[in-house]
């Protein structure tokens, strides 16, 4: 979903903060009618809104964690539309009752890894994790290779993208060397991440690399709800490291960015990452209106991140999206989320 939405201000001062997490107020083209959590969110035509009656008297939104789930309720007919794995496009092409949206994404994801923790204070533990991970093998078992490498932070094709980024290959021994640096033999970690078939993926694949190098990771994968909570109240203190995604709006490397400044302590930066330098050039970066100066900003950003070795990045996941016969489908630049109020017959 987007951030910054506008809000009734007069129906916040009423209501107060919880009541207008449920009990909505806004001007779109479809009424919130029904929320069961967990479960299912009813959405109604909104009689009254100022523009086009959008083409659905109703929308039902069901939460599927799963994506192999939702590929069998695709199938199975029980929905009408589902983003899925990057790995089942194939499958979803060849059927003919199905329309397929593959669209190259501004999302970014990564391991990251919370400096804040004792574990993970000392750069030369951090760097041990970034040499001890093998992308590809994730990219080819999570993805079937269909998924582009990341490098760092701002994906191709947005101003700021670090072409030359350095690449860390793995390397077991070089990991081995820096956690002897780190006065360490073996070190044990845990992994959080989303309970899904992707990131169980990743999460396998982590545990065998890092066991190689002497590093026993955990792994902890939870529902949605309770893994997204970790950005609630600094509650991502408890992290050690994670596997998560971001996503970005439209092609502008700010919103990639912002995310990861002092202020997002306590919030969004899981990494817990405070660098006063990183934080001026994102205010320089969102000032300057010289394209040429603003790569040069965005660059030097990422490699203030790359210096201190808190994140091994992975992919730019391209976003799937399957819509049956009779469906058309509109979807966020950048492949955010679909768009709704846009949705309509064929």
């Amino acid at each position: 979903m987007t951030s910054g939405l506008i809000v009734s201000k007069k129906f916040y001062e009423e209501a107060g903060e919880d009541k207008v997490k449920t009990d909505l107020v806004g001007t779109g083209p479809y009424l919130f009618s029904e929320w069961t959590p967990k479960q299912q969110i009813v959405l109604v035509r909104n009689p009254d809104y100022w523009g086009n009656q959008p083409f659905y008297d109703e929308i039902d939104l069901l939460p599927v964690d799963d994506d192999k789930a939702a590929e069998v309720a695709l199938q199975a007919g029980e929905l009408d539309f589902s983003s899925i794995s990057l790995s089942s496009t194939d499958k979803f092409q060849s059927d003919s009752n199905f329309t397929v949206d593959l669209i190259p994404s501004t999302a970014y994801n990564w391991i990251g890894m919370n400096v804040e923790n004792p574990k993970l204070a000392d750069l030369n533990v951090r760097e041990a994790i970034r040499y001890g991970i093998d992308v590809p093998s994730i990219l080819a078992a999570a993805y079937n290779d269909k998924a582009p490498q990341a490098n760092a932070l701002i994906p191709e094709g947005t101003p700021g993208y670090w072409k030359d980024a350095p690449v860390y290959t793995r390397d077991v021994a070089k990991a081995k060397e820096y956690l002897a640096k780190a006065n360490l033999t073996s070190l044990d970690l845990k992994l959080t991440y989303e309970n899904t078939d992707e990131y169980n993926t990743w999460g396998q694949i982590v545990q065998e690399n890092l066991k190689e190098a002497g590093i026993n990771v955990t792994l902890d994968p939870l529902d949605s709800s309770t893994f997204w909570a970790y950005g609630e109240g600094g509650k991502d203190k408890e992290l050690e490291l994670f596997a998560v995604g971001y996503s970005s709006v439209a092609p502008e490397p700010a919103w990639s960015t912002m995310w990861f400044t002092c202020d997002q302590v306590d919030l969004w930066n899981w990494m817990r990452w405070c660098n006063e330098d990183f934080d001026a050039l994102h205010q320089k970066g969102i000032e300057t209106i010289d394209a040429t100066e603003r790569e040069s900003i965005y660059l030097e950003m990422q490699k203030l991140w790359d210096a201190d070795a808190m994140a091994v990045f992975v992919t730019n996941v391209p976003q799937v999206y399957v819509s049956k016969l009779g469906v058309k489908a509109v979807i966020y630049p950048g492949g955010l989320s679909p768009m709704l109020r846009e949705f309509s017959g064929q």
